[in-house]
């Protein structure tokens, strides 16, 4: 190869590596409930339970952040801060059943502790023990809003959490198919009542939701 045919060949390659790439962006733009606003925050990829599709109830008011076209629904924290009761023995066994479209704010947050266990907040998935929390549901017939502040046993700063996705039940599982900010699936055990949601969220806790009027 000659010369000036290799000096042509590098531009060749440098013109190739320094253009733009086009990069398409979607998503689930999840629809607020009617009396909630909404904010949207950037998406980003990563590996879902819940009722299905209806008007959630309740006046809490929402944030919204958005990125390309995801919509991420940020409920506004009603309700108290409820600390964890410690009960000794082992969670009852997860009834599923139907869960009432509506807003939904933390009313108990149980945490069992099985003989010889020392973790009262263990298991593989129980993330961060729980100390105390305030947290509320957006729930409409097949999407779900959840924000939480959750502060750690023992003290320190509470973890903030915002997640939006779709969702539907399936036995006693709520499967949940997160959209914001993280695209992400999981399944939690699930007991309803006309007034109450609660969600098995880690091997020993249990997290209860009471629907607001």
């Amino acid at each position: 190869m000659t010369l000036i045919g290799s000096r042509r060949l590098l531009q060749w390659l440098a013109l190739a590596l320094c253009a733009p790439v086009l990069v398409i962006a979607c998503g689930d733009g999840a629809k607020p409930a009617p009396a909630a606003s909404t904010t949207t925050a950037p998406s980003s990829s990563s590996p879902g339970t819940g009722p299905g599709a209806g008007d959630a109830g309740g006046d809490a008011s929402t944030g919204t952040a958005e990125a390309g076209s995801v919509t991420c629904i940020v409920p506004t924290l009603g309700g108290p801060t409820i600390s964890a009761r410690v009960i000794a023995g082992s969670p009852p066994a997860d009834t599923g059943g139907t869960i009432a479209p509506g807003t939904y704010d933390l009313t108990d947050l149980e945490i069992y502790v099985e003989q010889g266990g020392e973790d009262p907040d263990g298991g593989n998935d129980a993330g961060a023990p729980m100390g105390s929390a305030r947290a509320t549901l957006l729930l409409t017939s097949d999407t779900i809003a959840h924000a939480k502040s959750a502060s750690p046993l023992g003290g320190g700063a509470p973890l903030e959490t915002n997640t939006t996705g779709k969702q539907h039940t399936n036995d006693v599982f709520l499967f949940i198919d997160e959209t914001c900010p993280l695209i992400d699936s999981r399944q939690t055990p699930f007991t309803a009542t006309a007034t109450t949601l609660t969600l098995h969220s880690a091997q020993l806790r249990r997290e209860v939701y009471t629907r607001r009027p």
